[in-house]
C-alpha cells in the first residue's frame, strides 16, 4: 500500500524533518554488540579455515544482533544499539574501547544503598512510547544510564514508579533525562514525588504522600532531590510537564538509611561484568594476531549491488551451491576453492535471515502500533523485508531497501571507510519507471523513500559516495 492510501487515514507528517532532527551529531554512546558477537563467532569456528571462520563470525552477528526499527523510518536497519551509537571492530584494532554503557551506582557517596536496584524492586509506569526497544519501563531501574536504556512516556501527564518490594525509610530520589546529556530533549520541567505504603494507581489518592514538588528548568542530567525521611514501599515521580513532551527518564535512584556492606567492594562488583567481557574480547584478538587486520581498513569499494537487487541472496546462494556441487573431488586446485564457496552459502543464508528478522520486528511493532498511518507503514515493511534481501527486488521500495541492507551488511563486516553505493540511478530507475507505469508508486512517494535512504547513509564518520548520470556502459 502506498503513501497516498495511508494519507486517507491520517494526515502525512513531515518525515524528512523528523528524521533529520534525530541524525547523530558525533558518537555519543558505544555499542559493543558487534564486538561480542563477532568474537563469539570466531571462537565457535576455531577448527575451520580462516575464510570460513570469518563467514561464520559475520553470520553470528547477522543471526543474533538485536534488530531495531526507529520512529517513522521507511528504510530500516541499523548496525548499532541506537542512532547515536558507534560500533567497534576489535579484529581491526579500530574503535575498541573499554566503555560501553554507564552503570548506575549501587550506593551513594555516603555508603547508602540504591534501593531501586534491590533484587525485589520493580518498575512501573502510566504509559510507554510504543515501538521502541530501547525505551522501556524496565529500564527505569535496570542499572544503566543514558538514552539507550531509558523509559519514555507516551505523553504528559505521566508517572513512573519503583515498587521497592518492602517498606524502607527513604530520604532522596535521583533521576534525569539522560546522565550523559547527549540528548537534551524530553526533560521533566514540572513534577511531584510521591511515596506510599498502601498502593493505589491514582496519584491523587489519599494513600500517596507528596514529599517533593518541582517546577523549573529541565532536569537533563541526573539530579538529587532530597526530602525528610519517610517510610515507603512505592516511590512515584508524577510528571506534569516536560520539554517537548514525552518525558524521558533514564534511571530512577532511591536512597534512604540502608547502608551497603562495609566489606562490599561496590565499584568492583559493578564494573567487573563489563570489564571481564572487554578483557575476554581483547585477549582473544591479542592471542590470535593472524586473524587481525590491525591498522588496515579495507573499504574503498564499489560492491556489486546490482546483482543483489536483481537476484537476491537466494540467487547468489544458488550460484555458490552450484559451484560447490560441481567441484571435482580429484582436482586439488578445485577443492582449494571449497571453503570460499561454503563461506558464500553461509553468508547468503544469514543475510536472508537478517531481512526476515526485520520483517518479524515490523510485524511485532505493527501489532502494538495505535497510529493507523504508522501501522500500515509497518505492515508494508513486513512485506518488503519478507522479500528482500533474500529474494530479488520486485518494486522500487524493495530495491531501495535491498540496497540499504547490502550496504549495511558491508559495514557490519568491514569498518565504514568509503564504501560506495554505486550508480544508484541506473540500479533503481527500471523499478521506478515500471512502478510509475503500473500505478503503484508516485513521484512524491519515491522522493520520500530516497530522502529516507539518504538520511540512513549519513554518518558522523564515513565517506559514502554515489554516482548520478553518465552513460550506462
Amino acid at each position: 500500500m502506498g503513501v497516498a492510501e495511508v494519507e486517507e487515514i491520517a494526515e502525512k507528517m513531515d518525515r524528512k524533518a523528523f528524521l533529520k532532527e534525530r541524525l547523530p551529531s558525533g558518537i555519543s554512546e558505544l555499542c559493543i554488540d558487534r564486538a561480542v558477537l563477532i568474537t563469539e563467532g570466531y571462537k565457535n569456528a576455531a577448527a575451520d579455515p580462516v575464510i570460513l571462520r570469518r563467514a561464520k563470525a559475520l553470520a553470528n552477528v547477522l543471526n543474533k544482533m538485536t534488530v531495531r526499527i526507529f520512529d517513522e523510518e521507511l528504510i530500516v536497519g541499523d548496525q548499532s544499539v541506537s542512532q547515536q551509537a558507534g560500533r567497534n571492530y576489535p579484529e581491526f584494532g579500530w574503535g575498541w574501547s573499554v566503555s560501553a554503557r554507564k552503570k548506575v551506582p549501587k550506593r551513594d557517596k555516603s555508603g547508602y544503598k540504591n534501593l531501586a536496584l534491590l533484587p525485589d524492586a520493580a518498575a512501573n509506569a502510566s504509559s510507554v512510547l510504543p515501538g521502541h526497544e530501547i525505551h522501556q519501563i524496565a529500564h527505569l531501574n535496570d542499572g544503566f544510564y543514558n538514552n539507550s536504556n531509558s523509559w519514555i512516556s507516551s505523553g504528559e501527564p505521566s508517572w513512573a514508579e519503583i515498587d521497592l518490594g518492602n517498606i524502607y525509610t527513604v530520604s532522596k530520589v535521583a533521576f534525569g533525562s539522560e546522565n550523559a546529556q547527549h540528548h537534551n530533549d524530553r526533560a521533566a520541567t514540572k513534577f511531584d514525588i510521591f511515596v506510599s505504603t498502601d498502593y493505589h494507581e491514582d496519584s491523587d489518592h489519599e494513600s500517596w504522600k507528596k514529599v517533593y514538588e518541582y517546577d523549573g528548568a529541565p532536569v537533563q542530567t541526573t539530579k538529587v532531590f532530597p526530602f525528610e525521611s519517610v517510610e515507603a514501599r512505592w516511590v512515584r515521580i508524577h510528571v506534569w510537564k516536560s520539554s517537548g513532551g514525552n518525558v524521558r527518564i533514564d534511571e530512577i535512584e532511591i536512597y534512604g538509611d540502608l547502608m551497603a556492606e562495609e566489606e562490599e567492594d561496590v565499584r568492583a562488583e559493578e564494573e567487573k561484568p563489563l570489564d571481564d567481557k572487554v578483557a575476554e574480547i581483547t585477549a582473544f584478538w591479542q592471542e590470535n594476531p593472524r586473524l587481525r587486520a590491525t591498522g588496515s581498513l579495507f573499504g574503498h569499494t564499489v560492491p556489486g549491488f546490482q546483482k543483489l537487487i536483481d537476484k537476491g541472496f537466494s540467487g547468489i546462494q544458488a550460484d555458490a551451491q552450484a559451484k560447490l556441487d560441481s567441484l571435482d573431488p580429484t582436482n586439488a586446485e578445485e577443492l582449494s576453492k571449497e571453503p570460499f564457496w561454503k563461506a558464500m552459502v553461509i553468508l547468503c543464508e544469514a543475510a536472508g535471515n537478517f531481512g526476515k528478522r526485520y520483517a518479524e520486528k515490523a510485524r511485532e511493532m505493527a501489532e502494538a502500533e495505535e497510529n493507523p498511518r504508522r501501522k500500515m507503514e509497518l505492515l508494508k515493511l513486513v512485506e518488503v523485508c519478507d522479500q528482500v534481501p533474500y529474494g530479488p527486488a520486485r518494486t522500487f521500495y524493495e530495491a531501495l531497501q535491498s540496497l540499504w541492507f547490502g550496504h549495511m551488511m558491508m559495514e557490519l563486516e568491514d569498518p565504514p571507510n568509503a564504501h560506495s553505493i554505486g550508480r544508484i540511478d541506473q540500479m533503481l530507475y527500471p523499478f521506478y519507471k515500471r512502478d510509475l507505469e503500473a500505478g503503484i508508486l508516485t513521484e512524491a512517494e519515491a522522493r520520500e523513500m530516497l530522502e529516507c535512504f539518504a538520511l540512513k547513509i549519513w554518518k558522523s564518520y564515513d565517506v559514502q559516495d554515489t554516482m548520478l548520470g553518465g552513460q550506462k556502459n
